[in-house]
């Protein structure tokens, strides 16, 4: 016969938890209205703003308590304290007897770099890499990731560029892919694309051929969001649309991929049907690749495009296309508690003619995350009273050599479109400007804010 005492569900204990719970809560309220001679009702309001007042609180202290990250520097073992100082007399023994010593520079270094004396830390490390056995590329990846944490990737570069390819070990091999993909961030973090984009291809062609499966994969993706923002600099700030066709076929040779199509349909926006079909493959990926609002306006071009040239066929592909759009909604709130402010547009008349450029100023705000945002990329899209774009911009606002901190701003942020418009049709006109914000790389937009201008 079995005795054992049946098991209680999940929801059960769920719901005698509550039970307990409500009844605690009645029996302070109880306690309140007897010391304080308020009603159950008072009592019950008076116990919830003191709540809210408390977390509060708890928010603003969270915010104001100075935040203290982890030292990220590379410590190559762990000491006691205490054993610091015999341990430096010790290697600098041996190397006074024997200045060539690789394994005595080596752990000397080790040893500078755990008290936090980088330099001579550096100085022991390119002692040892001096006296090197063959094949032994500890020293220079030590000095490698110490320029990494200085953000000098050029000479972490040249540092690693001393290593020998054919005489690696797996590990070591691995090692040397993980450098150059730190490398290429903090070349991506100055603004530095090309040499960011170089190193970031030397460290997938590394992954390939270490056949680490997870690592190839990240470096594609980053190739990929790479490409992408080089294209976007190429046709904003260069003005070469060819250069940034070429740059978006590279990354969807990688892989077919969204944010390439997206782009396209930019780039062809003056042909609308191309434009549709293009942000119709980056919709069909990932919808939040694309804008709602410029998808939309591309599909009704297009089907007035098809009208004019009796193409039925094309018509009814983008006016189905077009319906399945419009049932979706990606203007989602943002909710990573960024915030727009001091959001000012105006009409910039262009010198010599009578051509106006839509701009917009404002300031972005980190206003309750704890963490600096390494990462911020925002998307401007200008339209009139017709409901007709007459320009949009994407612009990396935040990197990580210049993070939003906390409780801090980034001020004057210039964004225009990307085409002038004419003095006679600012009269008696509105336009509205709509903003992007994305947080990740490669690009994934939620709506943050909207000014109309006149």
């Amino acid at each position: 016969m079995n005795n054992k005492t049946p098991t209680k569900k999940p929801k059960e204990i769920i719901i005698n938890y509550l039970k307990i719970a409500k009844s605690k809560v009645s029996e302070f309220v109880t306690f309140v209205t007897e010391k304080t001679k308020m009603d159950r009702k008072q009592a019950k309001l008076v116990i919830t703003i003191v709540i809210l007042i408390l977390v509060s609180l708890i928010d603003i202290l969270w915010l104001v308590i100075p935040y203290h990250p982890k030292d990220k520097t590379t410590n190559q073992a762990e000491y006691k304290m205490e054993d610091i100082p015999e341990l430096v007399n010790k290697y600098q023994q041996i190397i006074s007897k024997d200045p060539k010593n690789f394994k005595a520079h080596y752990e000397l270094g080790k040893i500078y770099l755990f008290v936090k004396e980088r330099e001579k830390a550096k100085v022991e490390f390119f002692l040892a890499l001096e006296n090197a056995p063959k094949d032994n590329y500890s020293a220079s990846f030590a000095i490698t990731k110490l320029y990494i944490e200085e953000k000098s990737p050029e000479m972490a570069e040249k540092m690693i560029d001393t290593v020998n390819y054919s005489n690696l070990t797996k590990e070591d091999f691995l090692q040397k892919a993980d450098l150059l993909f730190e490398i290429s961030k903090i070349y991506y973090g100055q603004n530095k694309f090309n040499e960011s984009y170089n190193t970031l291809q030397e460290s997938y062609n590394d992954y390939a051929q270490s056949n680490s499966t997870e690592k190839l994969e990240l470096a594609k993706t980053d190739m990929i969001a790479l490409l992408v923002d080089m294209a976007d600099q190429a046709y904003y700030v260069q003005k070469n649309p060819t250069k940034a066709v070429v740059y978006l076929d590279n990354a969807q040779k990688i892989k077919e991929n969204p944010w390439a199509y997206a782009r396209m349909g930019y780039l062809f926006f003056e042909n609308p049907r191309l434009s549709a079909e293009y942000f119709d493959k980056a919709y069909s990926f990932t919808p939040s690749s694309v804008n709602l609002e410029i998808f939309i306006y591309t599909l009704a071009q297009a089907i007035e495009q098809c009208k004019a040239l009796n193409l039925d066929s094309d018509k009814s592909y983008y006016r189905g296309v077009l319906e399945r759009v419009r049932s979706e909604n990606l203007s989602a709130k943002i909710q990573n508690k960024i915030i727009l402010t001091n959001m000012e547009g105006l009409f910039e008349k262009q010198a010599n003619t009578d051509d106006y450029l839509p701009l917009i100023y404002f300031d972005i705000h980190n206003a309750m995350e704890k963490t600096p945002i390494n990462y911020l990329k925002v998307r401007a899209v200008f339209v009139d009273i017709n409901a007709k774009i007459i320009g949009h911009r994407d612009m990396i606002i935040i990197n990580a050599i210049n993070p939003l901190n906390p409780q801090k701003s980034v001020t004057n942020i210039r964004m225009e479109a990307n085409r002038t418009i004419k003095g006679s049709e600012l009269p008696n006109n509105v336009y509205t400007v709509l903003l992007y914000i994305s947080k990740d790389r490669p690009d994934s937009w939620s709506y943050a804010a909207s000014k109309m201008i006149r």
